[in-house]
């Protein structure tokens, strides 16, 4: 049961450094949407070498925020997976703690 809470405790850490991580990418973006936008309205409309490269970081940001919320979702399932089994073995032991008071009385 140690096991399994420690592993739990290792779970929810890399949860919250994911989280962590897509904050940033999504500051990222939005910072990459802005710079774009921004030379689009006031840069020189002939800059196509911009404006691609410029679109390349938001094409970039977004596929890490992508990529980070999937990685969350999964995340977030093995965290609920490793509560199960916990809670099923707490369960098994109170019950067998029971059991054995009963065939001990």
């Amino acid at each position: 049961m140690a096991k399994i809470g420690e592993s739990l405790g290792l779970l929810k850490g890399r949860s919250a450094r994911l989280t962590s991580q897509r904050d940033a990418a999504k500051s990222a973006l939005a910072k990459a949407r802005a710079t774009l936008q921004t030379f689009l309205l006031e840069g020189d409309d002939a800059d196509d070498k911009t404006v691609t490269a410029l679109q390349g970081k938001v094409d970039s940001a977004t596929s890490l925020l992508a990529s980070l919320d999937d990685a969350i979702r999964t995340q977030t399932e093995r965290v609920a997976a490793a509560e199960r089994e916990l809670a099923a073995e707490q369960t098994k032991k109170e019950r067998t703690a029971e059991s054995d008071e009963i065939f001990s009385d």
